[in-house]
């Protein structure tokens, strides 16, 4: 490296790109000789002759070393853009700027819109191999970029034979994530993915993330294949990814059961276990915290020890007001469903909700758990059944209840002993058109894991 800054000044566009990649590659994080790189990199009779494989290799040094510098990002996001480089660039140069753009943070949609427009051009589209449709679909989900025929040309191609075979445990819960968190409504390439768990050393090959995220989106795209999750559960249960299994995973693991309905008792057992190590256990988010105690109340698992701890952490994160309308919401049905009482945390719970701009967020769902949560468990005061009262009472909130919610709302009230020609009339007129059936409301949130 001393002797490339030596004579670096001396080096042209390739050779400078090349540098920049060798170090990215070597994982060299020297912020003076990569400053010394950038200067050159930016020199105009430089900068000019960038062309499609120095631009994409650059991006893709720069997200590796994870070096956001704008004044390092942003040229190199211009040059791309031009019509003589975006021209150049094959199926790799566009994995690798996307990949980059996901893990950088890097939103442009112009961009992203260009990209796409080359990607699906007939001398790029056929050329992309496994790995390229995997990071590419994975990385405009990190985005938020929704591009249906970009995605739906990838499916197309991912679908044939030659190309499926070679996906592997990577690749698809990369995919089954972007899919579940895009929501994209089409399902065939992930049931074909699905064939690849057919051949055994596929599903051997999945890390304890990438288990925990396919499980999550599968349930998150609604496919409820029962051997399908047995066969998830068994290998979560296996001692190298359950020993591996962080609060998180846990969270969106147990999540994915109860939202599929399916109650594995081994490996809610195994979950628990996991939960309560003390490595583990204190690490719980709200966001974690709110995905277990919803999922064990789904399925009614009951468990003392780990809804003790988890009602520790709800109250911390109570405590500092970094849980969400909803997640309080989950959180109080949860324990009201499997009858756990905690006094401390429902007392928190009340003065969060109690807030206009938090009672403001609730949601229909949120509203009608949280009333008959409440209720359940004997902590909901006139006054705030008052408060919950009038939110539900709002056109916007009354007009999207569902029949789970309507449900809810008509048990809280019989709990509270209040008579049915008591109710308010708007209430009881959506109930009775509805319909309602006899089982209490259930939140689930719509937020998904990081990969």
């Amino acid at each position: 490296m001393k002797r490339a800054m030596e004579v670096l000044q001396h080096f042209n566009h390739q050779q400078v790109s090349n540098l920049l990649h060798s170090t990215a590659k070597l994982n060299i994080r020297d912020f003076a000789c990569l400053e010394r790189i950038q200067q050159q990199l930016l020199q105009p009779h430089i900068y000019t002759d960038l062309n499609a494989q120095d631009v994409s290799n650059s991006l893709w040094s720069l997200a590796t070393l994870k070096i956001s510098t704008v004044t390092f990002v942003q040229p190199l996001v211009a040059r791309a853009k031009m019509p003589d480089v975006l021209e150049q660039f094959t199926s790799q140069h566009v994995t690798n700027i996307i990949w980059s753009m996901a893990k950088l943070g890097i939103v442009d949609t112009n961009l992203l819109h260009a990209l796409a427009a080359r990607a699906l051009s007939e001398d790029v589209l056929f050329t992309f191999n496994a790995q390229g449709v995997a990071n590419v679909i994975w990385a405009c989900a990190k985005l938020g970029f929704k591009h249906r025929k970009l995605m739906g040309a990838l499916a197309h191609l991912g679908a044939q034979p030659a190309l499926l075979q070679r996906f592997l445990s990577q690749h698809i819960a990369n995919i089954t994530w972007g899919w579940a968190r895009l929501r994209l409504p089409e399902l065939d390439f992930i049931h074909a993915l699905l064939i690849r768990l057919q051949d055994p050393k596929v599903l051997r090959s999945f890390n304890n993330l990438e288990l925990a995220n396919f499980t999550w989106a599968c349930a998150e795209l609604g496919i409820k294949d029962r051997q399908l999750f047995l066969l998830l559960a068994e290998h979560t249960l296996q001692p190298r990814i359950i020993s591996q299994y962080s609060s998180v995973d846990l969270g969106f693991t147990s999540w994915a059961f109860a939202k599929a309905s399916i109650r594995h008792e081994p490996l809610l057992e195994a979950l628990t276990q996991r939960a309560l190590r003390p490595e583990v256990a204190g690490t719980f988010n709200a966001q974690s915290v709110s995905k277990m105690v919803w999922a064990y109340g789904r399925l009614g698992h009951k468990h003392t020890p780990l809804l003790e701890m988890l009602a520790q952490q709800a109250l911390s994160h109570s405590s500092s007001g970094q849980l969400r309308p909803y997640q309080i919401s989950n959180i109080a049905w949860g324990m009201a469903a499997l009858g756990y009482f905690h006094g401390p945390l429902m007392k928190s719970f009340s003065e969060q909700i109690s807030r206009p701009a938090m009672l403001l967020a609730c949601g229909s769902t949120d509203v009608a758990n949280l009333m008959w949560a409440f209720a359940s468990l004997g902590v909901l005061t006139p006054e705030l059944m008052g408060r919950l009262q009038h939110r539900a009472l709002e056109p916007t909130i009354l007009a999207n209840f569902s029949r789970q919610d309507l449900c809810a709302i008509t048990v809280t009230y019989a709990l509270l002993g209040v008579d049915p020609c008591e109710q308010p009339r708007a209430i009881r007129a959506r109930s009775f058109g509805d319909q309602a059936t006899s089982l209490p409301s259930m939140g689930v949130d719509n937020v998904c894991p990081e990969f």
